[in-house]
């Protein structure tokens, strides 16, 4: 399904609302506004296949965009909000984007690249006109609102978070069907969440991040209502919750640190029971945090691990998590394995780097060295998202941490999320990073940087 679909059905339903200023675009508005941008792809040469980038912080507009692309066959880059001018520069050129939007809110950002990408690139921005670029709201208003006879699904295109070199654009084949065909990877989200046309879910995470932006279509596949917080706040996100009685959220254990560590009276001041599906990833969440969430929210939490490049994936459902905590599930898509540093594989509670066995077509844009390294050195259907794990008996996989956050000191292998996680549930503790630093005797010692809670020092 797609927002067209749901136009013609219930035309005045919101189907996206911004929690902080109450606007919000109905599904017959965003799908007339999805038209019309669709139409300029077309009037402009942007055909199928190609690729445009969207340079904003979360706003509504971000879904008449993606959905523009989606029903028009084109690669769709969001673009890291938080990235400095030659990093967005960057991004843009390296995806051979034919097409940069870009947010007003974002202008200091935005008049520099103008110098450093393509003079060829198509520049528009929107919330307010920035000199070298056209005006979002005029290039609407010249074209149809209905849509065109040829569309072809599009898809993200979403770049690696960088933590070694330049990131990369994870690429997925387009799929040969038009955009009211169903749609494999929003079916396969709503047999496992339960999304339909009852769903309200809130977007608290920033859009240019591959599970929110994906949770907020598929949220809109089924005719669901979005509630998108411009930036996450803990009592805020609380707020939401309660007003729009919830259903679904996509998380980071991040938030759910935040919000637990609400002074408690201001916790049970909102209700929060219509939450069914607490869905969460990107990082593994700390038992004894986990454990406080179920306490408070019951048995509503989701966990899955899985990567942009959509080689596998593994989920554990509340009871799943409640009977083997710390996991992050088992595979639902691709085979695991656990392999030592030379690739061999390990026995059952070995710890080693994981790989999925998967058919899954994917490459890094312009990059294939990368996926080179990712694969196994004597598989190459073998591929690894950089992490290291082991598998219980009964076929669960446990993170102990990232490929490259390991710290060797003295010959031992020392995984800093354990550390983290013991510090960050300190109250006297916001955030903590462990890192190893060079040390002359053992090779690595382990440093904490530490964020203090507000008020500690007082």
């Amino acid at each position: 399904m797609y927002p067209g679909e749901w136009a013609k059905k219930c035309p005045e339903k919101i189907a996206v609302v911004d929690s902080v200023t109450g606007d919000a675009l109905s599904y017959s508005e965003l799908d007339s506004k999805s038209n019309q941008l669709a139409h300029f792809f077309r009037a402009q040469g942007i055909e199928k296949g190609d690729h445009i980038a969207l340079f904003g912080k979360n706003d509504i507009k971000f879904f008449e965009i993606s959905w523009a692309a989606f029903r028009s066959g084109i690669y769709l880059t969001p673009v890291n909000c938080l990235l400095k001018s030659d990093e967005v520069s960057y991004i843009v050129n390296n995806s051979n984007a034919s097409l940069v939007i870009c947010d007003k809110r974002l202008e200091d950002i935005c008049k520099p690249i103008l110098s450093d990408i393509n003079s060829s690139i198509n520049k528009i921005s929107f919330n307010g006109h920035i000199d070298g670029y056209e005006n979002y709201e005029d290039v609407l208003g010249e074209y149809s609102e209905e849509p065109l006879e040829d569309q072809p699904k599009g898809t993200y295109m979403f770049y690696s978070s960088g933590t070694t070199g330049r990131p990369k654009g994870v690429k997925w084949p387009l799929p040969d069907e038009q955009i009211g065909e169903d749609s494999a990877h929003f079916l396969f989200h709503r047999e496992l969440w339960s999304f339909d046309e009852d769903t309200i879910s809130i977007c608290s995470s920033p859009l240019h991040h591959a599970a929110p932006a994906y949770m907020a279509m598929t949220t809109h596949a089924f005719g669901g209502t979005l509630v998108m917080m411009p930036k996450f706040d803990a009592e805020e996100a609380l707020r939401v919750i309660e007003k729009y009685r919830v259903t679904h959220g996509q998380w980071v254990p991040t938030q759910f640190i935040r919000m637990h560590k609400l002074p408690e009276k201001t916790k049970a001041r909102y209700d929060l029971s219509s939450m069914k599906f607490a869905l969460h990833a990107a990082a593994p969440c700390p038992v004894e945090l986990k454990e406080k969430m179920f306490d408070w929210w019951g048995p509503v939490f989701y966990e899955y691990y899985s990567g942009s490049e959509g080689v596998g994936m593994t989920h554990a459902r509340p009871e799943e998590w409640l009977k083997f905590p710390g996991t992050v599930g088992k595979p639902l898509m691709g085979t695991l394995h656990i392999c030592d540093e030379d690739g061999t594989e390990l026995s059952i509670g070995e710890i080693g780097k994981v790989y999925f066995e998967s058919d899954h077509e994917f490459t890094y844009h312009q990059d294939e060295k990368k996926r080179q390294n990712a694969q196994h050195p004597d598989s190459q259907n073998w591929t690894s998202l950089g992490d290291i794990g082991y598998v219980n008996e009964e076929g669960y996989l446990f993170l102990t941490d990232r490929e490259q956050f390991l710290i060797i000191s003295g010959g031992v292998n020392i995984y800093p999320r354990e550390v983290e996680d013991t510090l960050v549930m300190r109250d006297d503790i916001l955030d903590v990073a462990v890192i190893g630093v060079a040390d002359d005797e053992m090779g690595e010692q382990v440093k904490a940087l530490i964020q203090l809670a507000p008020g500690t020092l007082e």
